[in-house]
């Protein structure tokens, strides 16, 4: 215990420790588990009638109000241009599903493709490169466009799973809330076979 906790894992008793030597299951979030949890904006896709900076001031104004992980990246991604951010008069969050926030001329809502498909008809994918993700954005009922971001894999994922399949792990599983061909990209490079993607907070029961 005293070797884990200088290699800054806390291990709750020696017990735990004896029964994780017979784990034969190992079940891994994806992002800042497998990846490193700090996703890049790669590119900016506005609709016809908004500019890349309207569509990013957009997300970043209404991902103030927003836990998701992406929220921090497109606000960097935001001050790096330069830009100013509103101040919403009131937001919610639907967790891992995006944010809405009420801004004086209008509302705006950032999130997965479904949810800003309530009032949004003509919201459609955009395409993603392997390991991409992406948000899209709503401004007052119009499709605004999307924010792709990609988030890097940990340089010792592979080496771990394979570590942990060598001690006697028989099966590694990854859960996570993206989309299934971005959980599949990051599982194919880490050795992971089964992936359960689209995974809501409800679902860890």
């Amino acid at each position: 215990m005293s070797r884990a906790a200088r290699n800054g894992i806390i291990v709750k008793g020696a017990g735990v420790l004896e029964a994780l030597s017979r784990a034969k299951t190992v079940v891994f979030d994806k992002t800042g588990t497998l990846t490193y949890g700090t996703p890049a904006i790669t590119e900016v896709r506005p609709e016809a009638n908004f500019t890349a900076a309207g569509l990013l001031t957009l997300t970043a104004s209404a991902e103030q109000y927003s836990s998701h992980v992406l929220a921090a990246s497109v606000i960097t991604a935001a001050h790096e241009r330069g830009l100013e951010l509103r101040a919403a008069d009131s937001a919610s969050e639907a967790a891992t599903f995006g944010v809405e926030a009420r801004f004086a001329a209008g509302v705006v809502r950032v999130g997965k493709l479904a949810f800003i498909h309530d009032g949004t008809a003509d919201a459609t994918a955009t395409h993603l490169s392997s390991g991409e993700l992406a948000m899209y954005v709503a401004d007052d009922g119009r499709f605004a466009g999307s924010i792709v971001a990609s988030d890097q894999v940990r340089d010792n994922a592979r080496q771990t799973v394979a570590d942990l399949a060598r001690l006697g792990v028989r099966e590694s599983l990854m859960l996570t809330g993206d989309a299934r061909a971005t959980a599949q990209h990051v599982a194919g490079q880490v050795g992971i076979v089964h992936v359960r993607a689209d995974c809501l907070p409800s679902d860890s029961g």
